[in-house]
């Protein structure tokens, strides 16, 4: 009622003043006496109605970006707002009638007000204000005091062309642009980020010859690149890279489990940003040249994209000795933290390329698979059902070692002892944390790891035709392929990617119409259902290979989801957090698995279940921090690369051989362990892959583990190791860019019948 009193009043004031405009004054005739009583009424209803939306719409943002709203300072602020508006609306063109009566403005007005007031608002919360309350107010007094003043003064109707020291002002606006970088991620400056800066708005200067249009479109892409970079960062705990680009869907796809929080650095991004916006909308327009418009257009592009060109093929980071760190656990962070996110990703575009490795050649292709040729199995040997399951973020944080639950999070996963012949448990290394699940899925199905091209996602960049995989190895020997996943068939590209990696039959979120959901997706249980349907409906004397892939503990764990009642495990003397929703969820999923086990047993035919999870889950800093305890591990490596560690089972209703299976592996080699372990046939890549064991146990994009139980990272590989590594390159490389040579990757079928 308060602010609606408030709204009221402000807009009666300005219709008033408003109306003593020349055109309302000194008039003899009754009916123009009439007319603007008329007049201030009609309009105190529209401002009436416009303070009202930029009140709702800024109350949202503030308890959206906030998370909630401290009433009385806000009031304060906005009343400040109102005050500016009676002083200020009345000189502006802000609404106005035409002769016809109708209510008109600036629409750059309405706009400018709006965002200004938003951001105002935004500055208070309880318990940390980006501005105090009298500070707020004079903003936003000197805000519109300025702006009248240039209205007044007449700067926004002027114009001149360009000449040669505008340049500098396009140069000073790039170095802020990179300074706001600099403070939201808390980098070094760096001037190099400046000169890319300065790349792109004069590139937009050349195409646009207008310095105000390039400037606003400058600030606004920066804050755009910005934000992205923040809230990926924030999301999942590591930085924003080229191949995320190609992920924008999945990202879209996920966003709604996610709560964006903003900071005071994010909050002076867009403050400043607006204001230099405002100014250049505001102040004199300088666009055109006198001469040579299009020789200069032509000439100025020409010339930026060639020396942008020339300098993103050179050793620019070892050439001016700037900080970079090859691709690591945490050392893409380090890189943007330290050199800007701007120039960091553009680095990494650089290195993301994947070079052909030393030595590769078709004739040494055809040499490994000689080497590496597999004697055939026979062909009455068992084909049992194989089902997969990637788990969406199953991780056993535990493995930290300071957790301190008071009661068992997946006491059925726990209870698991290794049996031969039946079980075998153990953890795998992984390439990614906290989302990119696609890296985890690429490394299991085509037995490949991602130390080869640690920042690139193959479903998004790299698979663009047929590739050999655990599917095709299997089909070569009579199985029909099943892959299944609750979401969209455009994520991560599964739509295209199945295809080429051969699935016959694919399933996605169309086919879980009905399905029970938790945080509204789809639970693990619907899953392990639609596997079960498919096994009880299928062909007599077929073998199925299922790849399911479920999503029920995807990221984005909000303390409000504990409302669920199926959402009750709690840490003892803490307060509810992301980590109780985290582990909540899995001991939904611990739940779920035991009663897939359960369903297995039931089945006649010989089944096997492999199950892992994708990757650890993206908890915030503090929540990590209290879980881990750090004297437990021997290095930093080892602590980080636990982060990249998730469990796997193996469980089989008949008799196998568990001892393929290591206590520690990685999941380039579980799909060739599955092969050994059910005595099928293996391709001379699958044998070269399980042998590397003996040299290199477990690896992931960042480190390997050695012969002597030791995290290692990559630049100390013995010769030995490097070797191996090479090898494994090359047959890495012909699989996904190279000649794809059939005799390293397929087995002889004819004796298999479908």
């Amino acid at each position: 009622m308060l602010i609606l009193t408030c709204n009221c009043i402000a807009a009666f004031l300005v219709a008033y003043f408003r109306s003593k405009e020349p055109q309302f004054v000194g008039s003899s005739r009754q009916a123009d006496r009439i007319a603007p009583i008329k007049n201030i009424l009609i309009l105190s209803a529209a401002y009436f109605l416009y303070f009202g939306i930029v009140f709702t719409i800024s109350y949202k943002y503030t308890h959206y970006v906030r998370k909630e709203i401290h009433f009385n300072p806000m009031m304060l602020i906005w009343i400040s707002g109102l005050i500016c508006a009676i002083l200020f609306f009345p000189k502006w063109s802000f609404l106005h009638f035409t002769p016809e009566k109708a209510v008109t403005g600036d629409v750059t007005d309405h706009v400018i007000y709006l965002f200004f007031e938003m951001l105002l608002l935004s500055t208070q919360k309880v318990d940390y204000e980006y501005l105090p309350v009298p500070i707020a107010c004079f903003v936003n007094f000197l805000i519109y005091f300025l702006l009248t003043f240039m209205r007044h003064k007449g700067f926004r109707n002027r114009s001149r062309h360009v000449n040669p020291a505008d340049i500098c002002v396009l140069f000073m606006i790039a170095a802020i642009c990179e300074y706001l970088n600099s403070v939201v991620f808390h980098s070094d400056n760096n001037l190099f980020g400046v000169f890319i800066s300065f790349a792109v708005i004069l590139l937009i200067f050349f195409v646009t010859l207008n310095i105000n249009i390039s400037i606003i479109i400058h600030v606004i892409v920066n804050t755009i690149w910005i934000l992205i970079h923040y809230f990926v960062y924030d999301f999942r705990g590591t930085p924003f890279i080229p191949a995320d680009v190609y992920a924008a869907g999945t990202a879209f796809d996920v966003v709604d489990q996610y709560t964006l929080y903003t900071n005071k650095q994010i909050w002076e991004l867009l403050m400043v940003s607006l204001l230099i916006i405002t100014c250049c909308l505001y102040f004199v327009q300088i666009s055109g040249v006198e001469r040579f418009q299009l020789p200069i257009r032509l000439t100025g592009m020409i010339f930026v994209i060639t020396v942008s060109l020339l300098w993103f093929n050179s050793d620019f980071i070892n050439d001016n000795n700037l900080y970079w760190e090859m691709f690591g656990v945490g050392t893409i962070a380090n890189t943007y933290e330290r050199n800007g996110c701007t120039l960091g990703f553009v680095e990494v575009l650089k290195k993301s390329q994947v070079p052909k490795p030393d030595g590769y050649s078709r004739n040494r292709v055809k040499e490994l698979a000689q080497k590496n040729a597999f004697v055939q199995s026979d062909a009455s040997v068992i084909r049992p059902n194989i089902i997969v399951i990637m788990n969406e973020t199953f991780a056993d944080i535990g493995d930290l070692g300071n957790l301190n639950a008071s009661e068992d999070y997946m006491p059925f996963y726990h209870s698991l002892n290794n049996t031969p012949g039946r079980i075998a448990t153990g953890r795998t290394l992984v390439s990614t944390i906290g989302g990119n699940t696609a890296k985890s899925e690429f490394e299991f199905l085509s037995g490949s790891s991602l130390a080869f091209a640690p920042q690139t996602n193959p479903y998004l960049v790299n698979i663009q035709r047929n590739m050999p995989t655990l599917v095709t190895t299997l089909q070569d020997q009579g199985y029909y392929a099943v892959a299944t996943h609750p979401a969209a068939s455009t994520n991560w590209n599964r739509n295209k990617v199945y295809k080429y990696m051969n699935f016959d039959e694919m399933l996605f979120i169309k086919d879980y119409e009905e399905s029970d959901r938790l945080r509204g997706r789809v639970v693990d249980s619907e899953v392990y259902g639609k596997i079960d349907h498919i096994l009880q409906d299928k062909p007599e004397g077929t073998p199925y290979f299922i790849f399911g892939v479920t999503i029920q503990n995807h990221g984005g764990y909000n303390v409000k989801d504990l409302e669920d009642e199926r959402l009750q495990f709690r840490l003892p003397d803490s307060e509810p957090s992301d980590l109780d929703v985290y582990l909540s969820l899995i001991s939904v999923s611990d739940t779920a698995l035991s009663e897939f086990i359960t369903m297995i047993d039931r089945y006649e035919e010989p089944t096997v279940l492999v199950f892992f999870g994708d990757h650890y889950p993206m908890l915030t800093d503090e929540s990590f921090e209290t879980i881990t305890d750090h004297g437990r591990f021997s290095s930093e490596l080892e602590l980080e690369q636990t982060k990249y560690m998730t469990p796997y089972l193996v469980y089989s209703n008949y008799d196998i051989d568990t001892s393929f299976f290591n206590q520690l592996t990685s999941l380039n080699y579980l799909g060739c362990d599955l092969l050994k372990a059910l005595e099928l046939n293996m391709t001379p890549y699958n044998v070269y892959t399980y042998g590397m064991q003996d040299t290199i146990p477990a690896m992931n994009a960042y480190a390997y583990v050695n012969k002597d139980e030791m995290h290692c990272n990559y630049d100390d590989v013995t010769a030995a190791e490097s070797q191996t590594l090479k090898d494994y390159y090359i047959l890495e490389y012909d699989s996904l860019f190279g000649n794809l040579e059939e005799s390293a990757f397929r087995i002889d079928k004819t004796e298999y019948d479908r």
